[in-house]
């Protein structure tokens, strides 16, 4: 009596557990086919997939009806992420339609959970699609955005392939080319690779984008795309010899595509065509405010980017930037450019190394750069505004700086200061860069002598080789003393700053050797010792030479205060006077 009331109740608690089961579980397990639609003679996978391992074997009755079954497997999968385990189960079910026409495939159970029906269409052997257009287990997609642009402007040309199959080794997909110079292609970053279901069947998609420049106005066809490659056969990803698998030959094409070109609009006035979704122009100082200061280095970062545009077509920005009295030493560009969602960003940076040569004040005239808005169909200006300069005395020089009405502001902030519409120098301004000369009788004297140089004919010849062979001592330029440059190379080393040191020992080495000035630190370091002309070579390699890292500069100025040179200064002095690098408060 007992032993049935237990069974009793064991039955009530199992029926109750499995009226209760959790919807997840009926909702765990998924089927998807590998082709849609099919051809009547042809077979088809059907996949069964359960995340949460469900034991039994699925119920094939109601596929009889409309199906033959002509082969089934089963795979199982555990996976362990974290202490986290996961396991996956897996039935693939090859059919063959018996009929043509759109067939439902029901509900397939398996243990208690039950798969989504799903809508084939079966059609007739000779009406199957052709993959080439967008159907079938293998197809090539292509898309442009957008389909009609300016002349040098970016159109995205997107490649997708979807495969349901599994493809053999040695596939290839080919580029889009225009061999007659038509257009410039840039491919955007690496591959992408995803998953999709289209008409409840599942395709592996391998994205790749491109850039393309066209270069001339009128229409340009995009050539179509060809898959060459093997397809494993068997179907699905499980019902092959991964050892030996069995392959066919594919090959297939995308659609071609038309892109319309526009010539230049003749609203634009730019001196460079630069059409682009959007573009920016910034600049840099070190130190950050700048400091002028005859015979020191300031350097100043010029950097352009753009949405659409490759780093190449963008322009030079220091082409108008040179000012009387200031030295400039352009450094290398550098050129960059990085992938996005909507297609290619180039940038362009430019640092230029300003060295005042006299005490005055300046400006550093405004950089403007058209370029043409295509998002708004528009043309547009970049702009950088003029600067007004002044530019003080190097230490230990009492010449007067150009007096201002704003003469009490501090020397940093005057020495960036917005330009005042209508300003003008007071008389006498240029009194200061007459004082910073320490012997100004003797230039007349020079201008003199320059002047029967170019009059006399081959006296003057004669006149000058017996001079080269007195060799008389080489007189330095009053204009910057040989201390300010050797401050300059101090500062630049400290700011660890490689482009203002690498002008200011250029400018020192000018004034150290003025009857040969080098052009160059290679052509620097030759004359120096051995410790100091490593660590020339060492700089110019940082400037140079991509992955150098981080300039420090301490060691360079280290080096250059232990030389000897035989004419230090202007006084040929000994050269234990210089200040440290970082020297102590």
């Amino acid at each position: 009596m007992v032993i049935e009331r237990l069974k009793r109740v064991s039955t009530l608690l199992l029926l109750a557990c499995a009226l209760t089961a959790p919807v997840s579980t009926w909702a765990a397990l998924r089927a998807y086919v590998d082709r849609n639609p099919v051809a009547e003679d042809e077979t088809f996978t059907l996949t069964l997939e359960s995340d949460d391992g469900l034991d039994g074997s699925p119920d094939l009755g109601p596929l009889r009806r409309d199906f033959d079954i002509r082969d089934q497997a089963r795979s199982s999968s555990i996976n362990i992420v974290n202490g986290s385990m996961s396991r996956k189960t897996q039935w693939q079910i090859s059919l063959m339609a018996k009929h043509g026409g759109r067939i439902t495939i029901p509900g397939i159970r398996v243990g208690g959970a039950e798969t989504n029906p799903i809508s084939l269409e079966v059609t007739a052997a000779d009406q199957a699609p052709s993959s080439a257009n967008g159907g079938g287990a293998l197809f090539v997609d292509v898309s442009l955005e957008p389909k009609s642009v300016y002349v040098q402007q970016q159109a995205v040309y997107t490649v997708r392939l979807y495969h349901a199959v599994n493809l053999g080794s040695g596939s290839t997909l080919s580029e889009p080319a225009f061999p007659n110079g038509e257009a410039a292609v840039e491919k955007l970053g690496k591959d992408k690779e995803f998953e999709t279901v289209r008409n409840g069947m599942r395709y592996a998609v391998l994205e790749r984008q491109y850039a393309i420049y066209p270069q001339k106005s009128g229409g340009i066809e995009i050539p179509a795309l060809v898959f060459d490659g093997r397809v494993v056969q068997g179907g699905g990803f499980f019902a092959f010899d991964p050892f030996n698998p069995r392959t066919f030959r594919k090959r297939l094409r995308s659609q071609p595509l038309r892109l319309d070109v526009r010539p230049v609009p003749a609203a634009f006035h730019g001196a460079q065509w630069l059409p682009a979704a959007h573009l920016g122009l910034t600049e840099l100082w070190a130190p950050d405010p700048p400091h002028f200061v005859v015979g020191q280095a300031v350097t100043r970062t010029l950097r352009i980017d753009a949405d659409g545009l490759m780093s190449s077509q963008l322009p030079v920005l220091a082409v108008n930037t040179s000012v009387d009295g200031v030295k400039q030493y352009p450094d290398q560009p550098s050129l960059s450019e990085s992938p996005g969602g909507a297609g290619l960003s180039g940038s362009r940076s430019e640092k230029i190394a300003y060295i005042p040569q006299k005490a005055e004040r300046i400006v550093l005239p405004a950089i403007e750069i058209p370029w043409w808005n295509t998002r708004t169909d528009r043309e547009e200006v970049a702009r950088l505004p003029k600067h007004t300069i002044t530019i003080e005395p190097a230490a230990g020089n009492t010449a007067p700086v150009a007096a201002t009405s704003n003469a009490a502001q501090t020397p940093v902030a005057k020495a960036l200061e917005p330009p005042v519409p209508g300003a003008s120098l007071p008389a006498g301004a240029n009194m200061g860069s007459a004082a910073i000369a320490r012997d100004p009788g003797r230039w007349p004297w020079i201008a003199l002598l320059l002047g029967f140089g170019w009059s006399v004919t081959a006296g003057s010849w004669w006149w000058r080789s017996r001079r080269s062979r007195r060799r008389p001592e080489p007189k330095p330029d009053p204009a910057v003393p040989l201390r300010a440059l050797e401050r300059a190379i101090r500062e630049g080393c400290r700011a660890n700053d490689p482009v203002g040191t690498k002008a200011a020992i250029l400018a020192w080495a000018g004034r150290r050797w003025p009857e040969r000035p080098p052009l160059s630190l290679t052509a620097v370091a030759r004359r120096c010792p051995e410790d100091l002309a490593v660590e020339m070579i060492a700089l110019d390699r940082t400037l140079y030479a991509p992955g150098e890292g981080i300039w420090q500069g301490d060691t360079l100025w280290r080096r250059y205060v232990e030389c000897s040179f035989p004419e230090r200064d202007e006084a040929k002095g000994p050269a234990a006077g210089l200040e440290p690098l970082y020297p102590v408060s």
